[in-house]
């Protein structure tokens, strides 16, 4: 069972890799340091196609888990923003490699967070290449997302990802044991906290906060 969390640059997605891998989670975040990212920022145009080739080597099927994107994002959200900005080169190429090392996973979670908002949380971070996001960037991939969303093939989970981080992990964890993949994802321990952690959530009432949306 692979359990893919997807969202814009800024989302949230590696705080809640981070605690789903503290639970003891099997976690694939993304190799960032393993990616030209100085380079594609510095020069667009030049850095896209080793940006996304090194994306499609790294971003790998590895059998259960919990996943940091997959390669939907690469092509229909990074790689889609290349092309309508005349930026993809070696389109031939690139589209070859997709093909060859695609994987679909089997629940698919956004942590949906307004562009204005990402650019906030990037702006208090520091992490590779942050200091060259543009809010316009932000914007222009939260629509390609948006696209992307409505063509996933598999169970399709939406969170605000507004809400505190652990309000949205404890709806991952939800979303987790309803699809019935704790068992594949998490240690005996961990599974049942796991199962208590959503027990104790259809027991509480928690403050307003939209919540989940299901789009499949």
């Amino acid at each position: 069972m692979k359990v893919v969390i997807d969202g814009n640059i800024g989302a949230g997605k590696t705080t809640q890799l981070n605690m789903l891998e503290k639970l003891g989670a099997k976690v694939f975040k993304e190799p960032i340091d393993e990616w030209p990212l100085k380079e594609f920022y510095a020069n667009p145009k030049k850095g896209i196609f080793p940006l996304q080739m090194a994306v499609l080597r790294t971003v790998s099927d590895r059998g259960p888990g919990i996943y940091e994107r997959s390669l939907f994002s690469s092509r229909w959200v990074f790689w889609e923003w290349a092309k309508s900005r005349n930026l993809a080169e070696h389109e031939k190429t690139y589209e070859y490699f997709y093909e060859k090392h695609s994987w679909s996973p089997d629940v698919y979670i956004f942590l949906k967070k307004s562009p204005e908002e990402c650019y906030l949380h990037i702006s208090s971070r520091r992490q590779t290449g942050d200091d060259k996001v543009s809010l316009k960037y932000l914007r222009e991939l939260d629509d390609l997302y948006t696209k992307l969303l409505l063509h996933i093939p598999c169970k399709v989970h939406i969170i605000n990802a507004s809400c505190a981080p652990a309000e949205i992990h404890s709806q991952i964890l939800h979303i987790i044991n309803n699809n019935e993949c704790s068992e594949m994802l998490f240690s005996d321990c961990a599974r049942v906290e796991v199962q208590e952690s959503c027990e104790s959530r259809g027991k509480v009432q928690r403050p307003p906060c939209p919540i989940v949306c299901r789009v499949s």
